[in-house]
């Protein structure tokens, strides 16, 4: 098995490339024994496209049928390698378990988006999911609080804006996702915040016990002065990246998600006084 990585051009919505082509392109080749497991992201560097990567032991017929099914619409498709980000993520089983994640985080995304979310549903997913990301583990909000705090300085250019007080809707949200990492709230099966508390616990869980067998080799983890002072920074780091790529796949744009992250860094630190 080796991983394909395709990029996918085009100048249209990318929620209907997402959903019109992309979904059923993985069911198909799921189908068909071409693809083991699949992932996604959307990026502008040289036009807005789909970056698919897909699990696959016949990565030439794999991308002969995504390439077909790109002709038949306004779609370029690009083969490019696949580049794990190592530095971010590690390699081996690390690196495995990010993978494995990627593709539950698309699955979901993409389930979240067959039912034509609002932009203010996106965001309040995304809320969710940064806080359940952050406090999955924890003993108390505080350190929460503290990282996404630090965070804020690579989020800076995004949303410069100082939030002096968080509304108390989101002060009270944040208590609930506090209770639902801690196991004491119980979601409804189908809320996609379950199936995001499963997935980012799978991989804390994960890398954790990496890190203490000193297995967690990531080298560079991305926003590394957010990393703080507690237990297991490298990893925590990573799973923050984890909860900013479900926002891209979810198409939540970077400063407002910058501004959710604000909002998140005061709502934890105002919990932290109390929890």
């Amino acid at each position: 098995m080796s991983w394909l990585s395709a990029h996918l051009f085009d100048p249209g919505d990318l929620d209907d490339l997402l959903l019109k082509t992309v979904r059923p392109l993985i069911t198909e080749l799921t189908a068909d024994g071409l693809c083991e497991s699949a992932f996604f992201l959307r990026h502008a560097d040289g036009g807005p496209h789909i970056r698919m990567r897909v699990l696959t032991g016949d990565p030439g017929a794999a991308w002969e049928r995504i390439r077909a099914r790109a002709h038949t619409l306004r779609t370029r498709p690009v083969l490019v390698p696949y580049e794990p980000e190592n530095d971010k993520y590690g390699t081996g089983a690390a690196l495995e378990a990010a993978e494995r994640h990627f593709a539950e985080s698309s699955a979901l995304a993409g389930r979240v988006l067959a039912q034509r979310p609002s932009p203010a549903q996106r965001v309040a997913l995304t809320l969710s999911c940064v806080l359940l990301t952050q406090l999955t583990g924890e003993s108390g909000p505080r350190a929460a609080a503290v990282r996404l705090a630090e965070g804020l300085r690579w989020w800076k250019p995004y949303e410069p804006g100082p939030v002096e007080e968080p509304p108390e809707q989101v002060v009270r949200h944040a208590e609930l996702m506090w209770r639902a990492a801690r196991g004491e709230y119980e979601w409804s099966p189908a809320a996609p915040e379950s199936a995001w508390q499963a997935t980012i616990r799978t991989l804390h869980d994960t890398w954790v016990a990496l890190d203490d067998a000193g297995r967690f080799n990531a080298r560079r983890p991305l926003w590394a002065d957010q990393a703080g002072t507690g237990r297991h920074p490298a990893v925590r780091v990573a799973l923050d990246h984890c909860a900013h790529l479900f926002a891209n796949r979810l198409g939540v744009p970077m400063d407002t998600e910058a501004a959710l992250r604000r909002i998140a860094a005061a709502a934890t630190t105002r919990l932290g006084r109390t929890a």
